[in-house]
């Protein structure tokens, strides 16, 4: 059957930042009754959240799926249903901060956040890929399409997956930076300041619904700059927290001076999580099963201080500085 609405319980889309504790769930989007998103997904010209689309800006969505990387912006993944056309269309936003796995089956599709999800809906499990895992070994593939299991597959950002019911799939680029106009820079002063009141407008509206906000702080320059950003965007009761990683025995390696630094400037308290006694070998945390291979993932107990760090302070959002580079 096609899925209509969040209720109808023939797909699910769930996100968190951390599957352990997850604070930050993200908000189901409704397109009426022609799909659905999940993340946070915020307008280009307003940075207004958006907690659901109107019958105007869905039909829109519907006639031409691109539009949704040309007006919004946000981390986001779901689904559009072509009631006319009898064929849905799966999508994630360009960035692919959100994840959206999806199986072909003999008589359908079935699409998730999480590939175990798809792994229990089937009666017949699908076969371990260890082309995906030498991959991975070997750094050849930054954004792979094939997941740890046969069959498994993973949408790629800023795409489009339409299934019609007669079984046909066809992918669908929705967001094409080759075709964002490319304007020289004529004034650096005015274009620094256009690039900074941009950064502070979209840091905003991506914490101005949490309580408390978490910054992994190195002491360098991403993770700075997005500290001293949330300083002067965030509201009077929203605290600002550091967490910076150090090694007790292996002194060298360590940044506190820096990153003590910033976080008095900020005015913002600071954790030092120790990563002595943390071990790849640590046993994960049982019914735990990640998307991907991950180096953090496998320390159990560095996840652990983690989050009793953002128990205690009553963080809702952790932020860090990777990728920060694509910005600055």
């Amino acid at each position: 059957s096609l899925p209509l609405s969040k209720q109808d319980g023939h797909f699910i889309l769930y996100s968190g930042i951390y599957k352990r504790k997850a604070k930050e769930i993200d908000t189901a989007i409704s397109l009426e009754m022609n799909g659905m998103l999940a993340g946070k997904i915020f307008t280009r010209d307003t940075y207004q959240k958006i907690g659901a689309f109107d019958h105007e800006k869905t039909q829109e969505i519907l006639t031409n799926p691109s539009v949704i990387n040309k007006k919004y912006w946000g981390r986001f993944s779901g689904v559009l249903y072509h009631k006319l056309d009898q064929k849905v269309t799966l999508m994630r936003d360009p960035l692919g901060l959100n994840t959206l796995f999806y199986m072909q089956l003999k008589n359908g599709i079935i699409f998730a956040s999480d590939i175990s999800l798809i792994y229990d809906c089937l009666k017949d499990k699908p076969t371990i890929n260890l082309g995906y895992f030498a991959d991975y070994l070997v750094g050849s593939q930054f954004a792979p399409t094939h997941t740890p299991f046969d069959q498994i597959q993973e949408l790629a950002g800023g795409i489009g997956l339409n299934y019609t019911l007669g079984g046909q799939i066809e992918h669908e680029l929705l967001w094409n930076i080759n075709a964002i106009p490319n304007k020289p820079i004529t004034n650096t002063v005015e274009f620094e300041d256009q690039l900074l009141d941009t950064l502070k407008s979209c840091t905003q509206a991506w914490v101005s619904d949490s309580k408390n906000v978490c910054v992994e702080l190195s002491g360098g320059t991403d993770s700075s700059a997005i500290m001293i950003l949330l300083s002067e965007v965030l509201q009077k009761d929203q605290k600002l927290i550091a967490i910076n990683y150090i090694d007790s025995k292996e002194p060298s390696s360590n940044e506190i001076e820096y990153a003590k630094e910033v976080a008095d400037i900020c005015n913002a308290s600071i954790h030092f999580p120790d990563w002595h006694g943390a071990s790849p070998v640590d046993p994960l945390e049982a019914g735990w099963r990640p998307n991907r291979p991950s180096t953090f993932s496998l320390f159990k107990k560095m996840n652990e201080k983690l989050h009793d760090v953002l128990d205690s302070e009553n963080c809702t959002t952790i932020l860090n500085g990777q990728g920060g580079d694509h910005v600055f």
